[in-house]
Formats: structure tokens, sequence, C-alpha cells
């Protein structure tokens, strides 16, 4: 009982001395204020040195209270995150909330001008906006691919376009070597968000030595399986609102796809032997909002700003002008991707 009873004094001590210092320090900044005011005021009607040298000197002093002010601020929230912050308590709450309001879809408005406020009905109305804006019409037949692809092969026959010789196309479509994947994986910046299987760069670089000679046979049987398996190239799909936009419309927010580590080391890849021939394949005339030829590829080096101009405007174009321009056949004339 004395030992809980000196426990409870010296904790009221400590509550005591803590509220004085903290008393004492409010008074010093709110002083320190009022002397910069009246400095900067004397200063002001005499330009005099001395007045200007303390001014000067006040405003460090209060820049070192408010470090002062910051550095424990910075602390008690640490320790209160460090205590708090992976279990069930009121903090918790109040950080999923604030991060749930940032990104939480309250309603939409729809075509005939009413609000959606479910979410099934929200979920499909961005569904059936993205469709129609990239032109992915699932009705679409067979046949009329079929015809649509055959009108643009023979419409690319009547173009002269530039073409790799066989020892570049070699160069392009052998085999990926492991250097390529580990020089892929050191590209890759650390502490990006993963994809829907949970696998971070950081995993595939600590265990490199293990992993990457298994994910380079993986990706070298593509040649004779033709794709990824579905579940590879799933992503998490996230929807960020454009500033100054009207949050009811589909349009105002942003699509972010969070793809798996392994399908993004794969077209690094890519991207790298690429970089080497575009300059052979596109006409610098032809080159779009970038300073250099070079940059085209920038996502292989990390640079990923201009790598998203260039394909901001692609959004606009339709399912047609895509099979024309987003792959390049080996042999130097376009093909539509979705025959590969």
């Amino acid at each position: 009982m004395v030992w809980e009873a000196h426990k409870s004094v010296v904790r009221g001590e400590l509550i005591s001395l803590c509220t004085h210092l903290k008393r004492q320090r409010t008074k010093e900044l709110n002083d320190t204020l009022k002397r910069i005011e009246t400095l900067e005021r004397q200063h002001k009607r005499s330009l005099a040195i001395s007045a200007k040298a303390d001014l000067m000197a006040q405003r460090e002093h209060l820049l070192d209270l408010l470090n002062v002010k910051a550095s424990k601020a910075y602390m008690h929230t640490k320790h209160k995150l460090y205590t708090h912050g992976n279990k069930g308590s009121k903090l918790m709450a109040q950080m999923a909330k604030s991060a749930r309001e940032q990104t939480f879809i309250k309603s939409i408005r729809l075509p005939d001008g009413r609000c959606a406020t479910d979410t099934p009905t929200i979920a499909k109305q961005f569904s059936d906006f993205y469709a129609a804006l990239y032109n992915l019409r699932a009705d679409e037949s067979a046949s009329d691919l079929a015809s649509r692809r055959l009108e643009i092969e023979t419409f690319l026959q009547t173009l002269s376009l530039p073409s790799l010789d066989s020892t570049q196309i070699a160069q392009l479509s052998g085999p990926l070597t492991l250097a390529e994947l580990q020089r892929a994986l050191k590209d890759s910046p650390k502490g990006k968000s993963p994809g829907p299987d949970g696998l971070t760069i950081s995993y595939y670089a600590k265990f490199g030595d293990v992993l990457l000679p298994h994910m380079l046979l993986a990706f070298n049987s593509l040649s004779q399986v033709g794709s990824f398996p579905p579940q590879t190239v799933e992503a998490h799909i996230t929807i960020l609102p454009k500033e100054g936009k009207d949050p009811e419309m589909c349009g105002s927010y942003r699509p972010i796809s969070l793809l798996n580590v392994d399908v993004k080391l794969f077209a690094k890849i890519l991207a790298n032997r690429l970089n080497k021939f575009l300059p052979l394949l596109v006409n610098v005339e032809q080159v779009h909002q970038i300073a250099r030829l070079e940059e085209l590829c920038s996502y292989a080096n990390g640079k990923h700003s201009r790598f998203v101009r260039i394909w901001e405007p692609w959004k606009t174009f339709s399912r047609s002008a895509q099979m024309c321009t987003l792959r390049v056949h080996p042999d130097g004339n376009f093909s539509d991707p979705d025959s590969a």
C-alpha cells in the first residue's frame, strides 16, 4: 500500500511539474512574439541597424522555441502510434475513418440525371464509363473484330514502315536473361504498394537468389504457353478524385492499378530492350511531349511522369486506334495486340 501510495504521489508531482514547464514555455513563446512585433515596428520607423540585429536575434530565438515544440509533438505522436496504432482502439478508428473519407464516393450521377448512392450501382456506373472511354465492347463478335483487323492490316501494308534486321529481331525476341531480370529488380523503386498477390519488391530483393531463377523460367515459358495466368495479371484498382472536379461525375476520378511485381518486372525488361531500338522505329518528328526520344521508355528508368504524359492522350483513342498503335511486330509492322 505504501509503494502504491508513493507512486501516486510521484505521479501527481510529475504532472504538476510538466504543467508548470508547459506554462513557462507558452509564456516565453508569447513574450517572444510580442517582442518581435515591437521590434518590427521600431525597425520600420527608424531602420536602425541595432533594431534589425535585435529583431533577427528574437526571430532566431522564436525558431528555437518552435523547433522544440515540434520535436516534442513528433515524439508524442510517435509514442502514441507505437502504443495504440496496431490495436483496436479509438486512435485506430480515427485513422481508418480519415483514410476512408479521402477515397469514399458518396454518390455518382447517372446519365439520366439521378444520383446513385448504393455501392453496386456506383461500381457498375464506373465500369460502364471506363468501358465506353476505352471502347472495350464486350458485345463485339469475333467476325467484327476480324474484319476490323483485316482492314487495319490491309491499310498498313500500303505504308513503308521502318523495320529491324534479323540480328536486331533476335535481340528483341530472344530468351530473357538473369542479368536483365536482376537489373530490372535493382532499378525498381522500393516502398511501392504491391498487387493482389501482396508480394513487394523488397520480398524479391531479399530472396532473389532463390526466386529469380524460377521467375526467369516462368517468363521464358511464355513463348510456349502464350500468356500469363489470369490471376497473375489481375490488379487492385483504386480511384482518386481529381482536384477541383465535380465528385459526382465518373470523369472526375483517376483510376490507378496496382499490378503484381512480377508483371512489372517483366514489362521493365521488355521496355529496356525496346529502348535500344526506338530511334530506329520511331521518327523524331513523331514523338509527342518529350524532350528526347529515349524518354519514351522512361518507365524503365523510374521516371514515370513523362511516360504518363505520353500515354494520357491515348485514353481517348478508339479500340481500332489501339490495335494500330499499341504493338510493334518483330518484322517492323504493326499488328493487333489481341492476337498476341
